[in-house]
Order: structure tokens, then sequence, then C-alpha cells
């Protein structure tokens, strides 16, 4: 019998023997957990996202900009595919080239899928069962593009018509209640 010959290409992780999925799910947390402690320490403007658990199977996606961008708009950091995407769904790549065109910075570029126009910015691509240290000069070059694009949304969202969002002093007060006594039928204060 012979043995196996090693293929050039990586094998999908359901072909990896569990011993090796649970380490490689250990290395992935471990560079997640400094990726997250990296960018608030060095990028705290950005406003990353917690991360939900990680396992090697599947890369989790950071978000940026919590709870300022609004509904439909993603800032969103896809580190096997080498890029951060600025997403603006139910949006036509026609319709952000007019209006973004000549205010777009050359390292970024606008494409689309299915229901959204994405604004992108290549990065390197990251290795997440990888050593964090060998890639540290990639994962600072991925979050100063997710910084850029950070810096580009408040002409994103004036060109692109995203009002912003509202103080709290500015919230209109909508429907402003009644007293509590005006609700009540009057027969249960004044009974006979």
């Amino acid at each position: 019998m012979t043995a196996p010959s090693a293929s050039s290409t990586p094998q999908p992780l359901s072909a990896i023997n569990e011993p090796d999925a649970y380490i490689a799910g250990l290395k992935a947390t471990a560079f997640w957990l400094r990726y997250v402690d990296l960018c608030l320490k060095e990028f705290p403007d950005v406003r990353i996202r917690q991360l939900p658990e990680v396992g090697s199977s599947d890369e989790p996606k950071p978000k940026f900009l919590v709870n300022m961008l609004p509904t439909g708009v993603r800032l969103v950091h896809k580190a096997l595919d080498g890029h951060v995407d600025l997403s603006l769904r139910k949006r036509s790549v026609r319709e952000v080239v007019q209006k973004l065109g000549d205010t777009l910075p050359p390292d970024l570029n606008i494409c689309s899928t299915r229901r959204s126009a994405i604004i992108r910015a290549k990065v390197p691509r990251l290795v997440f069962t990888a050593p964090f240290d060998a890639q540290i000069e990639e994962v600072r070059a991925s979050l100063q593009a997710v910084r850029r694009l950070a810096e580009f949304w408040p002409e994103v969202r004036r060109r692109m018509g995203y009002e912003p969002p509202l103080t709290l002093l500015q919230e209109p007060l909508g429907h402003i209640p009644k007293p509590a006594s005006n609700l009540l039928h009057s027969r249960r204060f004044f009974r006979k």
C-alpha cells in the first residue's frame, strides 16, 4: 500500500481530521483576539464590533463604525478575500459612480453584488490559522484601509443622501403622551 500523496491545494476543513481542526480553531481564535486587540489599541476610531465566537471553519468578518452607519450600510473587512468593503444595500453601481465618481480616492473602486453597490479597498489576504506576528504589517495595512473608508464615509453620506444619525436632542418627539389621568375613565376616580 502506498501512502497518500500530498496535494498542492489546501484541503477543505471538513477533510481535516478532528485533532487538526481543533488546533486550527485554537490558532484562528488566537489570531482574531490579537486582531481585535491591535484594532482597539492602534485604531480606536474605527469602532470595531465585538466578534462572534471564532472557529476555523467560519471566518468572522469584522464590522466597523458600530452604531454610526445607517441601516443598509456596512463597513466590513473580508480578510480571507483580501478586501475591505463599504457596502450600500439597494444602491446601483451606476448611481454610486454618478454621485461619487469625481471624489473617489484612486486606491478605492466601485463594484456590485446582487443587491448592493460596494466601495472596495484591496488589502493583503490574511491567513487566520497562521501566526499573527508574521502578518502584523498586513493586519495594519488592512486596518489602515478600514480607516480610509471610515474617513470617506461622511462624503459618501452627504453625496448619496444618507441622513446623519440624529442626536438625542434632535430626535422628534412624535406623539406626546397624555397624562395618565386623561387616559383613565373619570368614573374610576369619582365613585359615589
